[in-house]
């Protein structure tokens, strides 16, 4: 209890720092292994803190989250014989069609051809305007879609999507302050308004992201973190007389 009192900011909220995820580091990384020279440095940091990490093994689709982005980062160095970069061998998982993969790396069977994944992709994005979902969900949708419409040949519909998605960009060149989904949007950028200051910015934005530990981590949530806080303690006495009221009234 003296911890949760002693770590409440003054406005009376909580804000705690995200640990870093392989999933979170070893997307970023694949963007911005596509980045050449300019991200080179970033991502031989993100790969030296994966290649002391393992990949979760609660489960087996954690797992495979976990092993897929960091195999598309980059060709590992030669002493590397096996790490995350290399999807190793079969799961349980992947006796469920939609989550078979082989053990080579980059290599993943799927029910849907590229086609039909395109369409499935697309008739969300004609619905978008008119569906509820996060805001960084909708930046995930315009991305995934424009980067489809771009590796089929279709630079038009392509670039008319990602305008679209720059109007979602954040003044600090991110997206939504999520390292994911500002990923995800440089690969469309990058496909479908390459050389654009939309693009630069957001380049810009993911290598000062970068922490000292080679890591790329999900944003930090006053309002969830709070809320689960409040759900925890507010049944304690001492936490409902000195923190939950807020500075603002706790004196």
């Amino acid at each position: 209890m003296k911890y949760c009192l002693d770590t409440q900011d003054p406005p009376g909220s909580w804000q705690i720092e995200p640990d870093p995820r392989m999933f979170d580091t070893a997307l970023v990384a694949c963007a911005l292994a596509r980045a050449g020279a300019a991200a080179a440095a970033a991502v031989e940091r993100a790969r030296t803190w994966l290649e002391r990490r393992a990949p979760q093994d609660h489960d087996p689709v954690a797992r495979l989250l976990d092993e897929i982005p960091g195999s598309f980062c980059g060709e590992p160095r030669a002493h590397r014989s096996a790490g995350p970069h290399a999807v190793r061998r079969p799961l349980p998982a992947q006796d469920d069609p939609a989550l078979r993969a082989r053990p080579q790396p980059r290599r993943v069977l799927s029910p849907y051809t590229p086609a039909q994944i395109k369409e499935l992709v697309e008739r969300f994005y004609e619905k978008a305007d008119t569906t509820r979902m996060k805001r960084w969900s909708h930046v995930d949708l315009l991305s995934t879609y424009s980067l489809l419409e771009a590796l089929d040949g279709n630079g038009e519909r392509a670039a008319e999507v990602a305008e679209r998605l720059v109007s979602m960009q954040s003044a600090d060149g991110g997206f939504c302050h999520n390292p994911v989904s500002s990923a995800v949007a440089l690969l469309a950028l990058a496909h479908a308004l390459p050389g654009s200051p939309a693009l630069e910015r957001c380049l810009a934005h993911l290598l000062a992201a970068q922490r000292a530990d080679g890591t790329f981590r999900f944003c930090t949530s006053d309002v969830w973190d709070t809320s689960l806080t409040l759900r925890a303690y507010n049944d304690h006495p001492v936490f409902a007389r000195d923190a939950a009221p807020g500075p603002s009234t706790s004196s």
